[in-house]
């Protein structure tokens, strides 16, 4: 079964929330985003070894209004956890 996160957004952004629930704390994997309009989209939380940073690998896609997002990776500043369920900030997108 995938991990299924949920954005509190239609698309990702500095400062943006990302829950993922059934994980305790960060670890490599693949997943998908359940974003507020209701679009789902595929993605990999990945650690960068060099920098000892989080990244999130989001796939391609096209929000609900019609907007076409192209392929993106986003290093992640803060997480939290409660439980067995993390929320991630995001830190901003790499080029």
């Amino acid at each position: 079964m995938t991990l299924q996160a949920r954005a509190t957004h239609t698309h990702l952004f500095r400062g943006a929330e990302l829950r993922l629930p059934g994980l305790p704390a960060l670890t490599p994997t693949t997943l998908t985003i359940l974003f507020a309009d209701g679009v789902i989209t595929a993605a990999e939380l990945t650690e960068s070894p060099e920098t000892e940073t989080w990244l999130l690998h989001v796939h391609g896609h096209t929000t609900e209004a019609g907007a076409v997002l192209e392929p993106s990776m986003w290093w992640l500043k803060d997480s939290a956890s409660e439980g067995d369920d993390l929320t991630v900030k995001i830190g901003g997108r790499l080029p």
